[in-house]
């Protein structure tokens, strides 16, 4: 298994951790000779991976989307969004 890999892995696994303890954990691959830092994500979900790039006449763009259950209000599924 990569370090990228085991960063993916940990970032939304120690979440709640890494925010309240305000630790720095750092994933150090020494086959590839990479340092990877894990960072909490933003939001909950399943982050989807290798998305296209968004381009546009100001340049390109970079998207994180990811996937959740629906949220249920009032009897009735409703899509989140959310900017980051």
């Amino acid at each position: 298994m990569s370090g990228e890999k085991i960063q993916w892995y940990l970032a939304p696994e120690l979440r709640d951790r890494i925010r309240t303890t305000q630790v720095r954990v750092t994933v150090v691959d020494k086959l590839a000779r990479k340092q990877y830092q894990v960072e909490p994500r933003q939001f909950e979900g399943r982050l989807l991976h290798q998305l296209p790039t968004v381009r546009s006449p100001f340049g390109e763009a970079y998207a994180e989307l990811y996937l959740t259950e629906p949220a249920e209000t009032a009897g009735s599924p409703l899509p989140e969004v959310a900017r980051g």
